[in-house]
């Protein structure tokens, strides 16, 4: 230590491993020795010995100058144990080297992931008491360096250990696979939920895509409606299930709804047709007659007010129209019938 040229430390620079301080206290590192493989010597060193451990434990908490420019702060127990480094010191950042906590209910650092790899968490009241073990309600962020995200939610007090109690009790998760929403345990049904705010008196609206595994005689269901509009869902038309992006007949059509491959089902119903063909057993009906049935055929080559195959294919047919249609034929070939029936009858009764 170095002062004025008398025992007596005078001035207002004190300097330790210098003779001209150049700071009210001022020190200097220096090469040292060897200890558990690496150089070790002490900037400044804060010592503490709990004289009730057996055997006597002493901690040290040391700052050391590292490759020159880096000031880290090191704990060991003893001098022959290997250092921890805690946190560093350098030119353009603050390094900790396991954990950052902020209060009782906060951290930052390593940890291991949901996906059973070694990447970081940021909790925000829960902590972690050993690795994949954690404790206290709250929410942690899990990242790795494979570009996975993954939140983790615990409701209560008790202990989420493992990964897969770590994926059992996720929000989200993304990754290469997209996003990966996880079905709250407590529940039967996992939602999506989109808010915003329209219209000029600033109304909000909400809309869901609902997966419910437990919806009655239904289970399975992905669902979507609008919460403000008694359940009813809007899409922009018109929805397209399948068929090539390119299509843009699909698009340009006058139809709501487009399958490609086909709709298969128990049930199909067709709301009231105005054009039902009853009007066929009107008396005042113009039946065509079968010869000139017979000559409409052999012109066109199918019946008269049935559309041609060429139509068919490429317009399509209407299910409802069709049917209509094909109930036409069958009445107006019903009455075809009775009247060759009455035919028949006139003729057995001249006998």
């Amino acid at each position: 230590m170095y002062s004025s040229p008398i025992n007596t430390i005078t001035g207002n620079k004190v300097g330790i491993g210098t003779n001209t301080p150049q700071g009210s206290l001022h020190l200097v590192d220096y090469s040292g020795v060897t200890q558990a493989g690496m150089t070790y010597v002490p900037l400044l060193r804060f010592q503490s010995t709990n004289p009730s451990a057996v055997p006597v434990t002493t901690n040290y908490w040391d700052f050391r100058m590292d490759n020159i420019a880096k000031l880290t702060f090191w704990h060991h127990t003893s001098q022959n144990t290997t250092p921890i480094e805690s946190f560093q010191l350098g030119s353009d950042y603050v390094k900790v080297f396991k954990r950052f906590k902020v209060g009782a209910g906060a951290e930052f650092g390593t940890a291991l992931t949901p996906s059973n790899s070694q990447g970081y968490a940021l909790s925000l009241g829960m902590n972690e008491i050993s690795s994949g073990a954690w404790q206290g309600k709250g929410v942690v962020m899990f990242g790795n360096e494979d570009g996975e995200f993954q939140i983790v939610r615990n409701k209560t007090t008790a202990t989420i250990n493992g990964v897969t109690a770590l994926n059992k009790n996720s929000l989200f998760k993304v990754g290469s696979t997209g996003l990966v929403l996880f079905k709250d345990q407590s529940t039967t049904r996992t939602d999506i939920t989109f808010t915003d705010t329209w219209g000029l008196t600033g109304e909000q609206r909400t809309f869901v895509i609902r997966a419910n595994s437990n919806y009655g005689n239904a289970p399975n269901t992905l669902e979507f409606f609008n919460m403000q509009n008694n359940g009813q869902a809007h899409f922009s038309m018109p929805v397209r299930i399948g068929g090539p992006a390119s299509d843009v007949t699909v698009t340009n059509s006058n139809y709501d709804l487009y399958v490609e491959g086909g709709i298969r089902a128990t049930t199909v119903k067709v709301d009231a047709y105005s054009t039902w063909p009853d009007y066929v057993f009107e008396t005042n009906y113009d039946l065509m007659s079968l010869k000139l049935t017979e000559k409409y055929i052999l012109a066109n080559k199918h019946l008269p007010g049935v559309p041609s195959a060429k139509e068919v294919q490429e317009d399509g047919i209407e299910l409802a129209e069709m049917n209509a249609i094909l109930l036409q034929k069958i009445e107006e070939l019903t009455l075809h019938l009775i009247e060759l029936q009455k035919q028949v009858n006139f003729l057995q009764d001249e006998k």
